[in-house]
């Protein structure tokens, strides 16, 4: 597991995310922002020769997102096998 590439990838996901928002729904992005932030610090740690326990600080990040789209309401329905939806 190669820690900065990880981070990398997380910090890119988060930023594609927020690109993809439209400006009236940025206010309630602040928890992604605030992980954003986390992610850029700990990537700076790591440039730096921070040698952190990776699994450790992945799932810890990998929680966080969890949390932040966690909370994100969806309007997505499932099709049952009978062909009715649920939500």
């Amino acid at each position: 597991l190669d820690l900065a590439l990880a981070l990398e990838e997380m910090t890119l996901f988060i930023q594609q995310n927020l690109r993809r928002q439209d400006a009236n729904s940025l206010p309630g992005c602040r928890e992604l922002f605030r992980l954003l932030d986390r992610l850029q610090h700990l990537r700076r740690a790591v440039a730096v020769g921070s040698n952190p326990n990776p699994q450790l600080v992945v799932e810890s990040a990998l929680m966080g997102l969890r949390d932040c789209f966690g909370k994100q309401q969806s309007s997505a329905t499932m099709m049952t096998l009978s062909g009715g939806t649920q939500p």
